[in-house]
């Protein structure tokens, strides 16, 4: 009898510890099937967020140093003041949108799946203050083995360059009919030298770390109010003969008119903005065309002609 029992409790152990093992063994490959199916999506995750950074990042290793035409929509004519006029090239404007052509071309590469220089085109014409919106920026296909893009946005005019007083650095910089700054290449300088003036600015062009930023409007007002006025003047025939305006008294004063004799008409608040004792911005133009009425005009070298009040004064300014 006690073989048979020592027989029955060996069986018993035999058939108990390959149960384990069996067990152990069912635990292993469920352990390896749950590793490598955690494994296959980390990579499927991975492949997910991180495909198309790489695919970028190779695009800018593999990007060949050759050169991308660019099309860029940019307007080089000047506006035109009546319906009939033909339209005529701009010489500052032709500089300019070489200059960008340029820029970009030096910033897209010819790879396809960079994307990222695109993006920094775009981000390069906002910075350059010639476009107030950028609306698209997408590749061609090539021309003749030249990679290709195109660039639409909505473009600013130019109205005048504002000159700051010496104290503020007596810099030029070119302002637009939304009053941004605009950025001028070397070399167009000279065409600058025609254009109006607003002189003697309150402030500065914003700045951004120390360096212009033309993504902001000019701050103050008094530039914007500049510009106001030249539009509204810019019709008149007796226009052409004034060359800017000027700030220096803008608060006592408001906006005084530079005439092409260097004299100064005093027009006052800006647009639809009339201080007291000041006349309706209608009667300002009356008196604007009386004293530069080509036939009998009343404007003199340091003459300081007051058109802001229902009649027309006159005053000689002090010699410094």
């Amino acid at each position: 009898m006690a073989r048979k029992t020592t027989k029955k409790k060996t069986a018993k152990k035999s058939k108990a510890a390959k149960s384990d093992a069996r067990t152990m063994k069912e635990w292993f490959e469920l352990g390896g099937r749950l590793t490598s199916a955690v494994v296959v999506l980390c990579v499927v995750v991975g492949w997910i967020f991180l495909r198309q950074p790489l695919s970028e990042a190779v695009a800018h290793e593999r990007a060949v140093e050759t050169p991308v035409g660019v099309d860029l929509l940019f307007d080089t004519t000047l506006p035109k003041t009546n319906p009939s006029d033909t339209p005529a090239d701009d010489l500052l404007l032709i500089v300019v949108k070489q200059h960008l052509v340029d820029r970009l071309g030096e910033i897209v590469t010819n790879n396809p799946l960079d994307h990222r220089s695109l993006e920094a085109a775009h981000e390069r014409l906002l910075d350059s203050g010639w476009f107030e919106e950028v609306t698209s920026i997408r590749r061609l296909p090539a021309q003749d083995g030249i990679a290709r893009i195109k660039v639409e946005g909505i473009q600013r005019v130019y109205a005048a360059i504002v000159i700051e007083s010496e104290p503020q650095g007596g810099t030029a910089t070119l302002i637009s009919t939304d009053a941004h700054a605009l950025e001028v290449p070397r070399g167009a300088d000279v065409a600058l030298n025609e254009l109006l003036q607003i002189q003697n600015p309150t402030f500065g062009p914003p700045e951004k770390n120390g360096q212009i930023t033309r993504r902001e409007e000019w701050l103050g007002g008094d530039v914007q109010d500049a510009i106001e006025l030249f539009v509204f003047l810019s019709a008149l025939p007796e226009f052409r003969s004034i060359i800017g305006i000027d700030l220096s008294n803008y608060d006592s004063q408001g906006l005084r008119l530079i005439t092409d004799r260097q004299g100064i008409l005093v027009w006052g608040r800006g647009i639809g903005e009339n201080a007291p004792g000041e006349t309706s911005d209608q009667q300002k133009l009356n008196n604007f065309q009386l004293v530069l009425n080509p036939n009998s005009r009343l404007d003199e070298p340091d003459l300081v002609i007051n058109i802001k009040g229902e009649r027309v004064t006159k005053n000689k300014m002090m010699r410094r």
